[in-house]
């Protein structure tokens, strides 16, 4: 039975450091896309779906665009690499305002793969929280593995030992 407690607590635990990592992995692929799309090309493209979406309470602007590379039309939906979530009504509306439905955008576009493109290149400031959290995130399940592994374990009869006083010898 100890065994098995281990054992599960230590999966647990793996896949909360899994996780974390996983994050890790997603905005450091996601920076690398970023920083490779401020030497991309660049097209004209047209805007065909422009408005504020709604995720859990935060405001994102959702942004539909149009584009033709090498005569091949492509579309595009991304404004900007490590742009997450945005909580601010204010600025996901100006950015829907900026682009509404049948204007003109500059739309930059990887040359090895042209369905992948953003309207502004580079990277949000989001890329490095979440790289951030998830450092954190796995780092606290390293730590409970870390407590589990010395303060877990131990034989619970040692702690509990009743206490014995004893008892002064009144004898001559």
């Amino acid at each position: 039975m100890n065994t098995w407690k281990f054992f599960l607590t230590y999966c647990i635990l793996s896949i909360f450091v899994l996780a974390g990592l996983g994050i890790v992995g997603f905005c450091i692929v996601t920076l690398w896309n970023a920083r490779a799309s401020l030497s991309w090309p660049s097209c004209d493209g047209t805007v065909t779906h422009s408005e504020v979406g709604y995720n859990d309470s935060k405001s994102i602007p959702t942004i539909h665009y149009e584009y033709v590379v090498d005569g091949i039309q492509y579309t595009g939906k991304r404004y900007c690499f490590g742009d997450f979530d945005s909580s601010a009504f204010g600025s996901a509306k100006r950015i829907v305002d900026e682009l509404s439905v049948g204007s003109t955008v500059t739309v930059f576009y990887s040359p090895a793969t042209p369905e992948k493109s953003v309207l502004v290149p580079g990277h949000s400031k989001n890329v490095y929280y979440g790289i951030g959290f998830g450092l954190v995130y796995a780092l606290f399940a390293v730590g409970f593995m870390l407590l589990y592994r010395f303060f877990g374990n131990r034989d619970k009869s040692k702690l509990t030992r009743p206490y014995q006083a004893s008892e002064p010898d009144f004898r001559g």
